[in-house]
């Protein structure tokens, strides 16, 4: 399989441990992604949206290739709640993609600036989506598993993201 990658990801954190862990968690915070100057031309209109998708490649520091695929997520840990990889967001799984979900601040040239950073510096971005709320968004009340079972606004809060 080839897989080709489109841009970078430039941000001020340098370390997985210390980044936020999800987009909404640090919503305010800007970042940009360079774009290869040769694909520059397919930016055209994105400009145009409030949210895309970033894919990312997380790197090979991701993969978990031995081992079990189950942890006990930090958001649950006062539970005790293991739960498989293909059921947490986190970095750790057999294929190291990420999906952002990020506002769109501007695009100018190759260069496209967003809030809700959740990446390390030199994130390599394999694609780029629209966010369309008609398709991306089920009309319906959703579950989201074990993650109601998670006190996100305080872990939020011991981690300095929330006030």
């Amino acid at each position: 399989m080839e897989l080709r990658t489109i841009g970078v990801v430039h941000t001020t954190y340098t370390e997985h441990r210390s980044t936020p862990q999800q987009a909404s968690l640090n919503a305010e915070e800007s970042a940009w992604v360079e774009v290869d100057d040769d694909l520059a031309d397919g930016l055209e209109a994105l400009e145009e949206f409030d949210y895309v998708w970033l894919i990312t490649w997380l790197g090979d520091d991701a993969v978990r290739s031995e081992g079990p695929l189950s942890e006990v997520p930090d958001l649950v840990a006062h539970l005790d709640l293991s739960v498989g990889s293909f059921a947490t967001r986190g970095p750790f799984r057999p294929t190291p993609l990420g999906l952002h979900l990020v506002e769109l601040v501007s695009v100018v040239g190759s260069r496209v600036t967003f809030r809700g950073v959740d990446m390390v510096e030199g994130t390599v971005v394999v694609d780029i989506k629209p966010y369309v709320k008609e398709f991306d968004r089920p009309d319906q009340d959703t579950r989201s598993g074990w993650y109601a079972k998670a006190a996100l606004a305080e872990v939020a809060k011991q981690r300095g993201i929330l006030a």
